[in-house]
């Protein structure tokens, strides 16, 4: 095990990829296959991987990942039938769904939808008198068949907040409107009423997703995003396709204050993309997923980190989807701790993998976790001693059925006093607080300076 753990031993050979994977199978036994031949037991198997999610508190970063030569990149089909291990447990069939199961609902603030496609709801921010979708460069289009590839059973909601794939003097306003609207925000202004109405009667979302971003600030943005934080609506933004030319994009950079997640890019081999990511933020976060050469149909493939937080958005939508099942909604004590970033990151992190600072996720990582080699840290271990012991407690004490999701303080209260030792330096946590100091930081840090550069990710 102390040969097989020691990267300097593996990291710049050809063969790491193959030969670590066929010892690591000699070397550790893999949980799922006691369950291979039984599919019930393997979707009790990760709720027990997603309940987790919904007890801790944000993993904090893992060391630097191994770097150096890496397999041939396979297409991202290759990627996406990987991703189909996990919808295929996550998945639930139309007749096993009851009255209380609803898909998880998903807005994309885009450039629209081609009028040949379907969404749940449609609206026109740009040209309110247009009652017809449409999408002036498929940037919007792409956007919603990605959605639909990671995540079929999702209610997707469309947003033509611009008209090209680049920014007009009031797109800023435009997205601040209908995110002020997907909060259900009561605080009506005579410019967002129509869209606000529209927002509670039509769409309550549980997700928005904004594939691109702006060098400036925007207070309307700023203040419509704390409502969805508020709403405990997810929201997915692209860091930006410029490297370090220029700094992580607005609203993305909110991401190191807790207010949302920052969407980076790998390649199909899980891997960070220093070509065009910015440097994450220390101290954060710092997600990246599938963002180059995504194949979708005939079309031109697609890379950036839009198209990153496209499919993070949709891959946080199946988790919550997965939480409203009849078979698992008994077995996940914090359901409404996936609406909010430190409960989504949770679960994010099992199935990431740290590689230049950015944790990069393979979502079927969520299966087989238990075998992956950065539980031999010991921080990690910690980690995992601790959620099991809150477990078995919450077990014994049958607390799933004393859990209330609507009793917001309740909920905070709980994360501050679990007593977790989330960060494994053996001090108790106090995320919340830790997170209003951040976001208190970064807003000193920001001061809406700087040149409008504004373009999708």
């Amino acid at each position: 095990m102390e040969v097989y753990s020691d990267s300097e031993l593996w990291e710049e050979k050809d063969t790491f990829g193959p030969f670590k994977e066929l010892i690591g199978v000699c070397l550790k036994a893999d949980p799922f296959n006691q369950y291979l031949n039984n599919p019930q037991q393997v979707r009790d198997a990760l709720a027990r991987q997603v309940a987790e999610g919904t007890c801790a508190e944000t993993l904090s970063s893992l060391a630097n990942g191994v770097s150096g030569a890496t397999n041939p990149a396979p297409s991202s089909d290759k990627w996406f039938d990987q991703l189909q291990k996990l919808s295929s447990v996550t998945r639930l069939p139309p007749k096993r769904r009851d009255a209380s199961y609803h898909p998880a609902k998903i807005a994309v603030l885009d450039t629209g939808l081609h009028p040949s496609f379907s969404a749940a709801g449609y609206e026109d921010f740009v040209d309110r008198a247009n009652e017809t979708s449409q999408d002036g460069s498929g940037h919007g289009t792409s956007a919603f068949q990605l959605l639909q590839r990671v995540y079929s059973d999702a209610q997707i909601f469309v947003g033509r907040v611009w008209r090209t794939n680049r920014a007009s003097d009031n797109t800023a306003s435009l997205m601040a409107k209908v995110t002020y609207t997907l909060t259900k925000c009561l605080a009506m202004l005579t410019d967002l009423s129509q869209a606000i109405r529209h927002a509670i009667t039509k769409w309550a979302v549980d997700i928005i997703v904004m594939p691109s971003g702006f060098q400036a600030e925007h207070e309307d943005m700023l203040r419509a995003i704390e409502e969805a934080n508020a709403a405990h609506i997810l929201i997915f933004a692209a860091a930006s396709n410029h490297g370090n030319l220029i700094d992580i994009a607005f609203p993305a950079r909110l991401y190191r204050a807790g207010k949302l997640f920052c969407m980076f890019s790998t390649d199909v081999n899980a891997r960070s993309l220093p070509a065009f990511n910015p440097s994450p933020l220390p101290g954060a976060n710092s997600f990246a997923i599938l963002g180059e050469n995504i194949t979708l149909g005939n079309s031109a493939p697609l890379s950036g980190t839009s198209f990153s937080a496209v499919i993070a958005a949709a891959l946080a939508g199946r988790i919550i989807d997965f939480s409203r099942h009849p078979d698992t909604r008994d077995l996940i004590r914090r359901p409404g701790h996936l609406k909010r970033v430190e409960g989504m990151a949770s679960v994010f992190g099992k199935m990431a993998r740290t590689d230049n600072s950015y944790r990069c996720i393979a979502p079927w990582r969520l299966l087989p976790q238990m075998e992956d080699e950065d539980l031999l840290d010991p921080v990690n271990r910690s980690q995992r001693r601790c959620t099991d012991d809150e477990d078995e407690k919450n077990k014994d004490e049958n607390e799933f059925d004393e859990f209330d999701d609507d009793e917001d303080s309740d909920d905070d209260e709980e994360d501050q006093d679990d007593g977790c030792d989330n960060n494994g330096d053996g001090d108790e946590d106090d995320n919340e607080d830790n997170t209003d100091e951040d976001g208190e930081e970064e807003n000193d840090d920001e001061d809406g300076s700087g040149d409008s550069d504004n373009s999708m990710g």
